[in-house]
């Protein structure tokens, strides 16, 4: 019973990690993020695609968000609170997963 909630964890774990992938991956929105990185004085990361097969990537990806959560965060209520993207849904829902 444990391993099924430990499973299900993980795969909403991966499953937003690959979310904020998606919604950064276009060059403006990667942009803001490092705009933001730089602004909040955090070293500058980049959020890769997550491999079904290696970890390390995956790893990475952790590492990534973790480091510049705080500026992943502040571009996703910009986002929202400007309201001139048609990925303002995603925005919102990628900040109510993390």
């Amino acid at each position: 019973m444990c391993l099924t909630f430990l499973f299900k964890d993980t795969r909403c774990l991966f499953n937003t990690l690959e979310s904020i992938y998606v919604h950064f991956s276009y060059p403006t929105k990667n942009q803001q993020l490092i705009d933001m990185q730089k602004k909040l004085g955090l070293k500058i990361k980049t959020i890769g695609r997550i491999s079904d097969t290696r970890w390390n990537c995956r790893y990475k990806n952790c590492d990534a968000v973790l480091d510049c959560y705080q500026a992943i965060i502040h571009v996703l209520q910009e986002e929202i609170e400007n309201d001139n993207d048609k990925d303002v849904n995603e925005a919102l829902g990628n900040i109510y997963k993390l």
